[in-house]
């Protein structure tokens, strides 16, 4: 079965997730480095399944989510982003652009072209006025590019009993 492509950029394919992505997924977020700074980390097959079932529903039921993301020209599986109500909980308003990617895709200004993408994407298509991210105050690869792509720092909030920093970024601000 082929997957519907949600986005298109220069270099990425984001497609929507799938139980086929589920192997991939796994290598993904068993990798501590990828995963130091994501929620509680490292995750398990069962949880790995658990997110991509939320993933797929939460596209269903609003048209996008967290997609699976290739790269255009080798067509290799690379990681995950998109945008997502933040926790899949869409009984709140914030809409969160977000993705972590494989190690061997570090450094190719990968995560800033999603992320870009992800911001206008989100502008043409909901009717929201802000977006935002949420990163570990460690997080400075994260940080660098949330500033690449116009986000501001709102401050530091307690989520999940964790600290993290908020950023968002205006609908009249781009």
């Amino acid at each position: 079965m082929e997957k519907a492509i949600f986005l298109e950029t220069e270099r990425l394919i984001i497609k929507q997730t799938t139980l086929e992505d589920l192997d991939n997924l796994c290598v993904l977020q068993s990798d501590n480095e990828v995963m130091k700074y994501v929620g509680k980390g490292v995750r398990t097959p069962a949880e790995v399944k658990h997110w991509l079932e939320q993933a797929f529903l939460h596209h269903q039921r609003h048209g996008f989510s967290f997609g699976s993301l290739f790269e255009k020209e080798s067509g290799n599986f690379i990681g995950q982003g998109g945008m997502m109500y933040f926790d899949y909980d869409d009984t709140q308003p914030d809409i969160e652009v977000g993705y972590r990617l494989s190690k061997n895709y570090w450094n190719k200004g990968y995560a800033t072209e999603l992320s870009k993408a992800s911001i206008a994407w989100g502008f043409k298509n909901l009717n929201v006025n802000k977006l935002t991210a949420f990163i570990n105050p460690e997080n400075e690869k994260s940080r660098r590019v949330l500033d690449k792509v116009g986000m501001n720092y709102i401050g530091k909030i307690k989520c999940f009993n964790t600290e993290v920093e908020r950023y968002e970024i205006d609908r009249n601000n781009i």
